[in-house]
């Protein structure tokens, strides 16, 4: 730093000193006599900071704030700001003079940190803003921090270890040759004081840490003799002593050891403890706890004694844990393994566990740090900007983050904080297939969109959405191929393997009187396959055991073992040729047919052989349903023509049709005990409830239509329309027959009865 020399006397009006490192401005001029060094050198002034000093503002008399200093002492060495910056300050004692009652207004736009007390560093004109407070830096990996461990505590903890060894490895050569320097204290845990004022220090300094150290070990009795009955910790973490103090100050021998007091009389231990008075009334409840302690305590009555520690009685005394005792540390639970075990870039790391603390440098927290700005989220220019807002709930990053649940087909809930989306994100699917691109999505997703918002701020440039999500999938797949050496052809086939392909097999459990929602019991899941799954059939026949899954080209049977959990692959079968299969339906008059669709067939095939035994060449199907009260009778819901009705035996022509829905009929189930009911769903947002025409043989019964089938000519009974999307499935009731179910992607489940269209005989 240069010194700075000043040639003449300040003007009155304003005064002005600059250096390399500061500037100092006196608003009037009033002379004040400061103390001096001999001679007329500069003198180098240390000074401390009274208020909080105000980076981004100017020092003005009148309007600004303004960091005060004081002179504090003759020559001190260096001052501290609110932020715990150390600055040099370097300037003559006659400019001193001229400042306003001892009072010095520093404006440090070029401050300078001082090293070690004496090198000096210079900062530049920006000064930095800390983000993380250095005690949760300082706080373990698993606690939120960087595991960076205090010099001080930790060289402490490794003495410790010392202490440790020295109750434990008595026959050691060096604990021998320490026992017979200093002698040991009663029981030989440890050796005496050191207390000579020569010699080597070396002993000296570790056994300053015992009466530390003896506060966390509990003794192991053995025979007894080398622990003391009330003021050694072996019934408890704390001594006897210190549980019943009234009681210890009228014991008759308070150092006797627990051999002195242990007796046996025919196998039976007691205790021989003697006070030099009788008890009294006051003393009935101390002394009950204390015989209560005393005998149920677990002694082994024989072999040696040992100690215990009692931070971790397992395994022993441990340095780390020593050190977070030491240290204080809390343990805080912290998705730590979802930032620091991902393959993803190390600066990216830093990024997210910066916003998992809540801690980037939003508006909000520019804000915190007396940065006046106007408080705006750039990626939705409607809301504030937060970390929370900025990465989650904005709507820039919720269109993302639908996205990427949607590819995956995740139904989610997103947490209030991104430390919440972390905790989240470490649930079972990341031990899918494709788990090792689900647990980056994250830091990916959270990058990028840091990224785009840094753009908007500092470069008044922006991308729009659909470019957002193409940068997002190019980071993704540019990430998984430099850090996991995963390649893919194209754009399309890394796309394809971000999906997820896979279900899960739930049981209700039984209720038992009124229960309003019953915990679902996760059973197995089902994740052999490789396409997505189309559907799943359950044994016809009632069985619970046995199962189908189909993809767009495998079918698989499945062998369920409920007790177990597990479901094992039976039967793996390519169905031919067919591509992009659609759904199936398994026979209820014979479980070795199933019916798979696909986009211009419907093909049944034998299970026991895998060979096709019929098919029904339509235009696209849906969906199809078996008759069950009927053999040979198949439902088909049908993208042109509608609702079909076909008898297997005569393939060609259906012997029914129904108009369907205004749009696609997405979906179609028969009744379980009326053969001529029939529902129906499509893209026009409406359920359909219809009935089919009888033939000769057909007649009604238990049930009949409150209008004579004969005489209707309109097969539609009723249409439910309480949806405000596309109905994509229906099941009938079990047990109950006239109610049913539909899900629409609208998020509802709709539970509807029908019985108000059918009357008794």
């Amino acid at each position: 730093m240069q010194k700075h020399q000043q040639s003449q006397t300040p003007r009155s009006n304003e005064n002005y000193i600059s250096s390399n490192a500061l500037a100092i401005t006196f608003p009037k001029s009033i002379k004040v006599d400061f103390p001096r060094f001999k001679g007329e050198e500069p003198t180098t002034w240390v000074y401390k900071a009274n208020q909080y000093f105000n980076y981004y503002k100017t020092p003005n008399h009148e309007k600004l704030p303004m960091a005060y200093f004081h002179v504090d002492g003759e020559a001190l060495v260096w001052f501290e700001d609110a932020e715990d910056t150390r600055l040099f300050v370097n300037f003559n004692t006659t400019a001193l003079r001229y400042a306003p009652m001892s009072w010095v207004v520093i404006n440090c736009f070029g401050a300078v940190r001082v090293i070690n007390g004496q090198d000096a560093l210079a900062l530049g004109d920006d000064p930095k803003i800390h983000l993380v407070k250095w005690a949760t830096v300082c706080s373990p990996i698993s606690s939120g921090g960087l595991g960076i461990r205090k010099i001080r505590l930790f060289n402490e903890a490794l003495l410790g270890k010392w202490l440790w060894r020295f109750g434990v490895e008595e026959d050691a050569l060096w604990r021998q040759v320490i026992e017979s320097k200093y002698g040991c204290m009663w029981g030989g845990w440890f050796s005496r004081a050191v207390i000579g004022p020569y010699g080597v220090s070396l002993w000296k300094n570790i056994s300053q840490g015992w009466p530390s150290f003896s506060h966390h070990i509990l003794y192991d009795i053995g025979d007894g003799s080398r622990v003391k009955f009330l003021q050694d910790r072996w019934c408890g973490e704390t001594s006897l002593a210190v549980r019943f103090p009234e009681l210890f100050r009228f014991c008759r021998n308070k150092d006797a050891s627990v051999a002195e007091l242990m007796m046996s009389a025919h196998g039976v231990l007691f205790w021989d403890v003697r006070f030099i008075r009788s008890v009294h009334a006051r003393d009935l409840e101390s002394m009950s706890n204390f015989m209560a302690s005393i005998y149920g305590s677990h002694i082994r009555g024989r072999g040696e004694d040992k100690i215990c520690w009692i931070p971790n009685k397992v395994k022993g005394f441990l340095v780390s844990g020593y050190y977070r005792i030491l240290a204080g540390i809390a343990s805080i639970g912290f998705p730590w393994k979802s930032i620091w075990k991902q393959k993803i870039p190390s600066r990216v790391a830093f990024f997210v566990w910066t916003a998992a603390l809540g801690k980037c440098l939003t508006i909000d927290n520019l804000r915190k740090r007396k940065v006046w700005i106007l408080d705006w989220c750039y990626m939705c220019k409607r809301n504030g900007e937060s970390v929370d807002h900025l990465f989650l709930h904005c709507p820039f990053a919720s269109d993302l983050w639908s996205m990427v649940l949607g590819l995956f087909g995740v139904s989610w809930v997103m947490p209030h904080s991104v430390l919440g989306l972390l905790w989240c994100w470490q649930g079972s699917f990341r031990r899918h297939r494709n788990g090792y691109i689900w647990s980056i999505i994250p830091h990916c997703l959270l990058w990028c969109l840091w990224r785009e918002r840094n753009s908007r701020c500092f470069e008044d440039t922006e991308k729009s959405i659909p470019d957002l999500k193409l940068l997002f999938f190019r980071t993704l797949r540019d990430w998984l191929f430099a850090l996991q050496d995963k390649s893919f052809p194209s754009f399309i086939d890394f796309l394809d393997s971000c999906e997820s392909y896979g279900a899960a097999i739930w049981q209700i459990p039984e209720l038992y009187g009124e229960l309003n929602s019953p915990q679902l019991e996760r059973i197995t899941s089902l994740d052999a396959h490789v396409g997505k799954i189309k559907c799943i059939l359950w044994w016809p026949s009632g069985r619970h055991d046995k199962l189908i899954s189909i993809d767009e080209e495998t079918l698989f049977l499945w062998s369920l073992d409920c007790s177990k959990k597990t479901a094992q692959v039976q039967s793996k079968e390519s169905v031919g040729m067919l591509h992009n299969l659609s759904g199936g339906a398994w026979d209820p008059h014979d479980v070795n047919a199933v019916a798979a669709t696909y986009e211009s067939a419907i093909q049944v095939w034998d299970l026991r052989t895998m060979k096709k035994t019929n098919s029904i060449e339509r235009g696209h199907v849906r969906n199809i349903d078996y008759n069950p009260k009927k053999k040979h009778i198949l439902v088909t819901a049908e993208d042109e023509s509608g609702i079909n009705i076909w008898d297997l035996r005569k393939p060609k022509v259906p012997i029914q049709e129904l108009p369907g829905h205004t749009h696609w009929t997405w979906a179609v189930k028969c009744n379980p005990e009326y053969d001529r009911l029939i529902l129906s769903a499509g893209t026009d947002s409406n359920v359909n409830l219809w009935v089919t025409s009888p033939s000769s043989s057909d007649d009604f019964t238990s049930e009949s239509l409150v209008d004579s089938p004969t005489r209707r000519l309109n097969p539609l009974l009723n249409s439910y329309s309480d949806y405000e999307d596309s109905v994509y499935g229906l099941a009938w009731s079990v047990r109950e027959p006239w109610i049913f179910a539909s899900l629409s992607y609208d998020g509802r489940v709709v539970v509807e009865t029908v019985k108000p269209f059918l009357s008794r005989k």
